[in-house]
């Protein structure tokens, strides 16, 4: 099982707590782009997201201005920011986690590191109501048929380190979050439909509840290479079986 870490940030606060006053962004690129905007005392003030999955450069700024502007606030009124660090794609993951640790250190204020998986365990939590509490597992989707994933308790805590696999591999429990509607082999919420608010990483729950997601650290949870990576060999020009002519 994962161990949480005891961590005091450059404000001198205990891990998990946030400033009482200002603004808390939180931000997720794991899957598409989720931004948050949340008051110290824990209130969601604005949310914005995009299902787009190849355009988080263009789509995650305009979406942090917008939310903050929806509050009449900008981004020096920003005290602490959170921000998920996958598992997901490497193009796509690097967007949010860079652009999380360049507003912090501009803005000199702690940037949190949560697992996306466990955004998703605890947007369940909350939105459950009378379902009977059980172990589950959140999955977002990893592409090439497969899914990330992580199993949690009932009451939403993981269990292990999140992996990536094919649906089929997937523990025997019922499974939510945006991977179970790309692959609903891979056995859904057995029972009821899906819930429409596990359809996308809702970064403003852990925005409001940074205490109850364990920190993960400042490495982004890519758990596999990218799909482009630079090649180890050189690559032969030469036709072959076509003979260099002699010099002369």
């Amino acid at each position: 099982m994962s161990r949480q870490r005891a961590v005091v940030d450059p404000a001198g606060r205990p891990e998990g707590e946030t400033s009482p006053k200002g603004l808390v962004l939180g931000i997720d690129t794991s899957a598409g782009v989720s931004v948050g905007v949340v008051c110290g005392e824990g209130e969601i003030l604005a949310r914005r997201s995009t299902s787009e999955t190849r355009r988080h450069v263009e789509t995650l700024m305009p979406l942090i201005e917008e939310s903050l502007a929806s509050v009449e606030a900008n981004l020096s009124d920003l005290t602490d920011i959170v921000v998920g660090m996958g598992p997901g794609p490497f193009t796509g993951l690097r967007v949010g986690v860079v652009t999380a640790a360049t507003l912090g250190a501009a803005l000199a204020i702690p940037v949190r590191h949560v697992c996306s998986l466990d955004i998703l365990a605890r947007q369940w939590i909350l939105t459950r109501g009378e379902t009977s509490p059980t172990p589950f597992v959140a999955a977002l989707d990893a592409r090439r048929h497969e899914l990330y994933w992580a199993r949690y308790d009932a009451e939403g805590n993981r269990i292990g380190d999140p992996a990536v696999a094919k649906p089929s591999e997937l523990p025997d429990l019922p499974v939510l979050g945006p991977g179970a509607i790309v692959h609903p082999e891979a056995g859904g919420l057995r029972g009821g439909a899906h819930p429409d608010s596990l359809a996308l990483v809702d970064v403003a729950v852990a925005a409001a509840h940074p205490a109850l997601l364990p920190e993960v650290g400042r490495e982004p949870l890519y758990l596999r290479r990218p799909d482009a990576v630079a090649a180890t060999t050189r690559k032969s020009v030469i036709t072959p079986g076509l003979r260099l002519a002699e010099g002369r």
